[in-house]
């Protein structure tokens, strides 16, 4: 399933079968991170992602350059970094929180200020 020209369709169908809903209050947790994560997908433009992993109470967004996922994360209220530099290839971990989601995006190992280039 691709993110270009695909709606979450959010309604939903109570047990009775005959109101149908479409509040995020309504939601389980899956289906709100699914809409959170396509929101956040479409904010920073689905061409610049690579991969996606959702769960109930985390957003993982894999950027399709690694040099643009710090822009990314910020745009997305990522300011969190935890470098993993014993990885290959190293790495930068964004964190932050969205609508109570915790998400994550994965950069180029940034440069700690104080390092030399």
């Amino acid at each position: 399933m691709g993110l270009r020209n695909h709606d979450l369709d959010l309604e939903k169908i109570e047990p009775n079968g005959s109101t149908l809903v479409n509040e995020r209050t309504h939601l389980d947790g899956l289906t709100r991170a699914l809409e959170d994560a396509f929101t956040a997908i479409r904010s920073v433009g689905p061409d610049r992602i690579d991969l996606v992993t959702v769960t109930k109470d985390r957003i993982c967004i894999q950027p399709a350059d690694l040099d643009d996922g710090e822009r990314i994360a910020r745009a997305l209220g990522c300011d969190l970094p935890l470098d993993h530099r014993m990885l290959v290839p190293a790495h930068t971990l964004w964190t932050g929180t969205r609508h109570g989601l915790e998400i994550q995006v994965r950069s180029a190992l940034r440069r700690p200020i104080g390092e030399e280039a």
